[in-house]
């Protein structure tokens, strides 16, 4: 499968799981609002894991820069695609399916507007087709990158050990969108940490 197609793949499989926690949310189906959210998740994290993969099997990579930018560059993308998805089940759960939540359109705008950093972050890494990489860029965007995972991993932290997982009351659904791209932001930012650290040693 081209890379093209990987990633109309996994905009259908996101579009679908959004669209699965819509109506999970409206007939009020905990599991499938749970596995759905799950999906989006594992699918995202595979394909991270799938795209830097030969970035840790090679040695000796003739033009080190470059490949780092090409490698944090799609993963950055696939972090967008992660918040994204993430605002569009919010949006989908709290405005289409009945279910109720206040907070659920703020959230959603938030994860959206966070989606549009990382696809901005992602245009200023893009690596130069004459070869070179992007230097203090790229290196300043992995740092964010770390910084955001340490965030999302506090937010984690809190949801779990607060208690709200077991709420009764409507943002049931967005603990699933909240853990699910929260586990999927975590594995990206691993990946983008370990794959821009293991080139910069080549």
């Amino acid at each position: 499968m081209t890379s093209q197609r990987l990633v109309a793949a996994l905009l259908l499989l996101l579009l679908a799981s959004a669209a699965a926690m819509m109506f999970a949310a409206a007939w009020q189906h905990r599991t499938l609002s749970a596995a759905s959210a799950a999906s989006a998740a594992i699918a995202v994290v595979a394909a991270a894991l799938h795209f830097n993969q030969p970035f840790w099997r090679r040695h000796g990579i003739e033009n080190a820069p470059h490949a780092a930018a090409t490698a944090v560059h799609g993963s950055t993308l696939l972090l967008a695609m992660i918040y994204g998805w993430g605002a569009l089940a919010m949006f989908a759960v709290y405005q289409l399916s009945g279910l109720y939540w206040r907070h659920g359109w703020q959230y959603g705008l938030a994860m959206a507007l966070v989606a549009l950093v990382q696809v901005y972050v992602a245009g200023r890494i893009a690596p130069d087709p004459a070869g070179s990489g992007t230097g203090k860029r790229l290196s300043r965007s992995v740092n964010g990158a770390a910084a955001q995972g340490i965030a999302v991993a506090a937010g984690l932290l809190w949801l779990v050990g607060s208690g709200k997982l077991a709420t009764v009351k409507g943002d049931w659904a967005a603990n699933h969108i909240f853990i699910a791209g929260g586990f999927a932001a975590l594995c990206l930012t691993a990946i983008i940490v370990k794959t821009h650290a293991g080139l910069a040693k080549s």
